[in-house]
């Protein structure tokens, strides 16, 4: 992440802003879902597919989604680290449930598919994705509580950047 942010800053004019919305993990409860599980249906999806044949199992084998949510102490503290670069104007956890209401199957598969569509293409093909979304839509529609907003577990680190000016020989 560190060399994510120093490379944008090469990016960015000086006093340019960087908008920076980061998932960060939070206690889990046995009520919450953990934003895990979805990723876990998507991968019953793919092996339903591969089972009759869709794709191959080796193609589902070697597919990993990397998920990773850092904790916003972790996240804040290498946002310091590149404060010869950035200033932080503005510094917030958000909760995901406050941020959009209960949303119906279709929109849920949505976000995933804008999220997953490129690296499904890329790895299994273009024409497996529109019959993949449609059976993590089934999949939903089997565990309606997975899109509960009130129980989704995942908050939002908001991070408003100003790029410094750069030093003057």
């Amino acid at each position: 992440m560190g060399n994510f942010l120093h490379a944008r800053a090469q990016e960015l004019v000086e006093n340019g802003l960087m908008l920076f919305q980061f998932p960060v993990s939070n206690v889990l409860l046995d009520s919450d879902v953990d934003l895990a599980k979805v990723f876990e249906l998507i991968g019953t999806c793919l092996v339903d597919m591969a089972k009759v044949g869709v794709i191959s199992e080796e193609k589902v084998d070697s597919f990993n989604v990397p998920l990773i949510y850092p904790s916003a102490k972790a996240v804040k503290e290498i946002l310091r680290g590149c404060d010869e670069c950035f200033s932080i104007e503005w510094m917030e956890i958000l909760e995901f449930k406050n941020m959009v209401s209960l949303p119906t199957v279709q929109i849920f598969v949505s976000w995933f598919r804008a999220a997953l569509q490129g690296m499904i293409e890329k790895h299994f093909g273009v024409e497996i994705v529109d019959e993949l979304f449609k059976r993590f839509a089934e999949k939903i529609k089997e565990f309606p509580d997975i899109m509960d907003t009130d129980k989704l577990k995942l908050d939002v680190l908001f991070v408003l950047l100003r790029r410094k000016n750069k030093a003057r020989p």
